[in-house]
């Protein structure tokens, strides 16, 4: 960061007035950082309705909603180029996002992804690249002031992202005719997928319109508690004035010269020739004066480099109780035990210092017992959904439309069902010619006979159906519909059960032509396969 060419007044600032610079500087940017938000999350949302179309109703935007601290770096990276007055156009912006997403992306992902200061701590990440306890630490220097308010404003830019949509819906509503009122709103109930849809893009565009304050707000803050700490205002100040003394000092100089210039110029040459001395003396004086200026100026730049250093800059907040002076306390009404107590805490000082010590080190070890009992309630907490998914499986099979893939397990194959021999031995070697002949003959029971054996006996060898002894005919249909639903081997079984049915049971033989279709249908699912 180039702190000379910032574009606002280096002062430091409350946290809430550090908000409301935020929100003028997005005004004043907007469009840029509306579109660096809105492209790169349109894209993804578009991709996953056309890859998912069955689930449009709630992956994109769920998407779009848990990918937020991806989107939030375009308006970061312009708004981060822009204070400091380095242009930035959206294409470029843009073109380098890829770069920016992939930083500590797994983090912000997971962890870190329900932080109630995204928008704060997104800066430490994206702009000075910090890690690990390298960040922490960072992050307990800016916290120490503006987390809350961080936090607020979290707070007050969700509410306002439904207060949007509502106003959205209200405006729609508003442009309804009174008479056609009741049948609109009868068409959005029967139609639940499209009123799903239309308020999956009312509220997309409710985030895309609010995140860019959101974003730069945070920064803002961030911009803020790095003036206080690091003090640009003073440092821009003290550039300035060197930059001043430079000029003031460079004009005298130069007007030496010029005069001793002229000087020489203008004299006789004779007099060169007489004098004794050479008349240059006062030259190499000023040229002398003017070396050890220069001298001044490197030693100040070194000094301020040494000062801008590390070393110079740590800093460390220490609280200590002080208590009152024990002779104060006499002269006032107090009671005399507060006064030897007072006496005893000031005698043992040096005691209660490393007693202090002693409690910083109890509360660094309670810290990290509290760490690592916050990691195994993360992982509970993942171990408990895995548990849910695992328990509801069946449910969530259902809304992903999941089809279960079909299991067929190995039963010992019945010899007869309802009466009929279902072994492969008792079949001839042709059966649909010999089903053909018995029907030609009118032997029609024993034709629909020989023609459900030998399907029962195809779908027990070849498909594996878990056929029983005990199975009726309706158990059997139903086996191949739950093996096979929706399927022309299903409704072939289907028809021939009934013609088994109305032959065996009612008495009545089936329609010639029903029969013959069911001879020409067997030669296609059975012999040549499903």
């Amino acid at each position: 960061m180039n702190i000379n060419g910032i574009v606002i007044n280096t002062r430091t600032r409350k946290p809430w007035q550090a908000i409301n610079l935020g929100v003028v500087i997005t005004r004043a940017w907007y469009w840029p950082l509306f579109f660096s938000w809105l492209i790169p999350s349109g894209t993804v949302a578009l991709i996953a309705a056309l890859a998912f179309p069955s689930l449009v109703s709630w992956l994109p935007i769920t998407l779009v909603w848990w990918l937020k601290p991806f989107w939030d770096r375009g308006p970061l990276f312009i708004a981060s180029r822009r204070l400091f007055n380095e242009p930035t156009s959206l294409i470029e912006t843009l073109k380098g996002l890829p770069r920016l997403y992939v930083k500590d992306w797994l983090m912000w992902l997971t962890l870190r992804r329900f932080s109630t200061t995204r928008s704060y701590d997104l800066p430490v990440t994206c702009l000075e690249g910090l890690v690990g306890k390298t960040r922490r630490s960072r992050l307990a220097t800016l916290h120490r002031e503006g987390s809350s308010e961080s936090t607020w404003t979290l707070i007050l830019l969700v509410h306002l992202e439904m207060i949007l949509v509502l106003a959205f819906i209200a405006l729609v509503y508003l442009f309804i005719p009174l008479k056609f009122t009741d049948d609109v709103l009868q068409f959005f109930k029967q139609q639940l997928s499209l009123d799903l849809l239309i308020y999956n893009l009312l509220y997309f565009l409710a985030m895309a319109l609010i995140a860019p304050f959101y974003a730069v707000c945070g920064f803002s803050q961030y911009i803020n508690r790095r003036i206080g700490l690091e003090g640009w205002g003073i440092e821009l100040q003290f550039r300035q004035l060197v930059k001043n003394h430079q000029l003031t000092s460079t004009v005298p100089t130069l007007l030496t010269l010029v005069f001793v210039g002229v000087c020489i110029f203008s004299a006789p040459r004779t007099v060169y020739a007489e004098s004794p001395t050479p008349p240059n003396v006062s030259v190499d004086q000023t040229v002398d004066g003017s070396n050890e200026k220069s001298e001044q100026l490197k030693m100040k730049s070194v000094a301020k480099e040494i000062l801008r250093g590390e070393a110079f800059h740590q800093v460390r907040q220490k609280t200590n109780v002080r208590f009152k002076d024990s002779k104060i306390l006499k002269d006032n009404d107090v009671p005399q035990w507060i006064i030897s107590f007072a006496e005893f805490l000031e005698r043992n000082d040096g005691t209660f210092q490393s007693a202090g010590e002693i409690f910083k080190k109890i509360s660094a070890f309670f810290g990290s017992l509290a760490r690592g009992i916050e990691v195994i309630i993360w992982c509970l907490v993942a171990a408990f959904i895995i548990w849910v998914i695992y328990l509801y499986r069946e449910f969530f099979k259902r809304v992903l439309k999941i089809k279960p893939k079909v299991q067929v397990k190995m039963h010992e194959a019945p010899e007869q069902l309802f009466g009929l021999d279902v072994r492969g031995s008792s079949l001839p070697e042709r059966p649909i010619d010999v089903v053909k002949k018995l029907w030609e003959s009118h032997e029609h029971r024993e034709a629909i006979s020989l023609l459900y054996r030998a399907t029962l006996i195809h779908l027990i060898n070849e498909k594996r159906l878990p056929f029983r002894s005990g199975f009726t005919e309706y158990d059997c249909f139903t086996t191949v519909k739950n093996a096979y639903p929706n399927t022309p081997l299903t409704n072939y079984f289907g028809k021939l059960s009934n013609a088994w049915e109305t032959i065996a049971y009612a008495h009545r033989i089936p329609d010639e032509k029903s029969v013959e279709l069911l001879l020409a249908q067997w030669a296609e699912m059975i012999e040549h396969g499903e």
